[in-house]
């Protein structure tokens, strides 16, 4: 996909994103597409993405195009990957699987014709916590600030933070507005995110011993993962046994 033409018409996808009227032009018929909607979700090894990097980076940030995506890379598990119980559970999957279903089939007419939108608002609790959400991330972009570096990404970020409040909203079942704790969770999830985009796009913003801390995290939260409920861990095993980019 990354190597063809998919991945190139940026303005097109940015649209779509928004979920504005495409008018699509060929020779012998042209096509209007209205109430367009689009998800993509794409998992790939670091080096056909940086390849692609090499050939479209800078136009996919100039142009918006990477501000509307999450991205996330973290650190390999490799070599720490031990079987301590052989059998797992996925008596959760058929739950969101059907779930999945029950909201595809919700959003397609008798018919295939398309159903009416529903529109989703805050509470005014959950409005005020958005608006200072919002200004918290404008006055990021400021010279020296977390955000300054990428504008492009940071321009998108609250209405990414809205949309993703709205999915866990309807996902749950939820009816009405937007409630406050669903919000200051999709807050929470954007947050993890916006870090990660700041590694893999501006690591000059993140000194390096703050980005030790994040290795050393993920490592003693996968520990932690294996072997249960853990109260302390001695500094000499970390030493000992952490991965190097943790000790």
């Amino acid at each position: 996909m990354f190597s063809g033409e998919a991945m190139t018409d940026f303005s097109l996808h940015n649209r779509l994103w928004g979920g504005a009227t495409i008018q699509v032009d060929r020779a012998k018929k042209s096509l209007i597409v209205e109430d367009p909607r689009l998800t993509i979700s794409v998992m790939m090894q670091p080096g056909a993405l940086h390849r692609y990097f090499d050939r479209k980076g800078e136009q996919a940030r100039e142009e918006g195009f990477f501000a509307r995506f999450n991205f996330c890379s973290p650190p390999s598990t490799q070599g720490t990957r031990f079987i301590y119980n052989p059998v797992t559970s996925w008596q959760h999957l058929p739950v969101f699987q059907a779930r999945i279903r029950e909201l595809a089939d919700a959003n397609v007419g008798q018919e295939g014709e398309p159903v009416e939108k529903i529109t989703l608002s805050f509470t005014p609790q959950a409005q005020r916590r958005w608006i200072g959400a919002h200004n918290d991330i404008e006055a990021g972009v400021s010279p020296g600030r977390e955000f300054f570096n990428v504008k492009d990404y940071a321009a998108k970020l609250a209405d990414n933070v809205a949309r993703l409040a709205a999915l866990f909203h309807y996902f749950d079942g939820n009816e009405g507005q937007i409630s406050l704790d669903t919000l200051e969770r999709a807050i929470t999830v954007q947050i993890w995110f916006a870090n990660e985009y700041l590694r893999l796009f501006s690591p000059s913003q993140m000194p390096q011993e703050q980005l030790d801390a994040n290795n050393l995290e993920i490592w003693i939260a996968q520990y932690v993962k294996r072997i249960g409920l853990l109260l302390n861990i001695k500094r000499n095993y970390i030493l000992q046994c952490a991965p190097v980019r943790a000790r």
